[in-house]
């Protein structure tokens, strides 16, 4: 008997998916924001800086961010808005964002491989260590 997918998890999978392609159908455009984690990071303290590419200032406009596991790409957490907003400089995972709607969890990081997307920008792809310890991956 096959297993039926809740539709909270089809509509979390599709908000997903609608900016993992909006990231995607950007990436022939030059870069224009950055992604990276705070240092010190851990599981239950993950804080993602967010920057305009140029190094001056806030991020450009964004459709939303995604935080999603390595593999199978199902979204943990994402935040999602209309593409005429940005970001403020430091996110803490799993909290509200003002003009940004949560589409998907916030769902606690287990070990394992994790990327954070956001519109605009390389993705930074990171590990969830057993202890909770996070450790960027290279580029």
């Amino acid at each position: 008997m096959l297993a039926r997918t809740s539709p909270i998890r089809l509509v979390a999978r599709r908000a997903a998916a609608m900016i993992i392609a909006a990231v995607l159908t950007t990436r022939c455009a030059p870069i224009a924001n950055t992604i990276q984690l705070a240092p010190s990071a851990t599981r239950d303290s993950l804080v993602f800086m967010i920057g305009s590419a140029t190094g001056a200032g806030a991020a450009t406009s964004v459709y939303g961010l995604s935080v999603i596991r390595c593999g199978d790409e199902r979204a943990f957490w994402t935040i999602a808005a209309d593409g005429s907003r940005s970001l403020p400089e430091r996110i803490a995972y799993g909290r509200l964002i003002p003009g940004f709607e949560t589409r998907a969890g916030p769902e606690p990081l287990l070990p394992g491989c994790y990327q954070a997307i956001v519109s605009g920008a390389d993705p930074v792809t990171f590990d969830v260590t057993a202890t909770g310890q996070i450790r960027v991956r290279g580029p």
